[in-house]
């Protein structure tokens, strides 16, 4: 072998030799950059799951009757008075052998709705009569409304299948004594809501006591 063979050989290991010793040591103990030059780290955000909300239980009954107070009519815009019907005559005990004469009279042939009527006796009587088209399917139907409460029903007659078959042969004494209704009230205002069907005509008339008139009543 030559010298200059021998030389190289000596320098290739040499290099191997300071190589394994310092360079490779130093690369291993150098700290690792994962950043890239000309990149940024992506941001992941999460959005929380918020927890299921447990509805509120619902109180039970326990059995007790409610007891349900008054509040001041304001409170659904009426005006409620206390004040008691003025009778200008006390009526005996036997009022229905008073002679009632006609006070006012609503003759119809169909649905409507009436004026107001002052009826100015302490009591007072509504008798009616239907002439239907057909007993089996003629209807009447009367609310009498206090005119001072829209929201009070004074009474509500009806006469249907029932009250009509039987009465197709009536005289009309039969009517007045069956047909009428008596209000014990009085001095006020009244007006009428009629429903009718399969009726040709009908008629309402308003009775008072002939004792009081002509008398002092306003």
């Amino acid at each position: 072998m030559e010298r200059e063979d021998i030389l190289s050989l000596a320098a290739g290991l040499v290099i191997v030799i300071v190589i394994a010793l310092f360079v490779k040591p130093m690369i291993a103990a150098a700290p690792e950059d994962q950043t890239l030059q000309g990149n940024t780290l992506a941001q992941v955000t999460s959005t929380p799951t918020p927890a299921a909300l447990t509805p509120a239980p619902v109180p039970g009954w326990n059995g007790q009757v409610h007891e349900v107070g008054f509040v001041d009519p304001a409170t659904y815009h009426l005006k409620i008075t206390d004040d008691q019907v003025q009778w200008s005559g006390i009526p005996d005990d036997d009022t229905g052998r008073d002679t009632m004469v006609p006070y006012a009279t609503i003759r119809g042939t169909g649905s409507g709705t009436t004026e107001t009527i002052h009826v100015p006796m302490p009591y007072w009587q509504l008798r009616y009569d239907v002439d239907p088209y057909n007993t089996n399917f003629g209807y009447l139907n009367v609310q009498v409304m206090d005119a001072d409460d829209p929201n009070r029903f004074v009474r509500i007659v009806t006469l249907n299948r029932a009250d009509l078959i039987p009465a197709e042969n009536a005289t009309a004494e039969w009517k007045n004594e069956n047909w009428e209704e008596t209000f014990y009230e009085g001095q006020r205002d009244y007006w009428f809501v009629v429903n009718t069907q399969c009726v040709k005509s009908y008629t309402l008339t308003i009775m008072v006591p002939e004792k009081y008139v002509p008398g002092d009543l306003q």
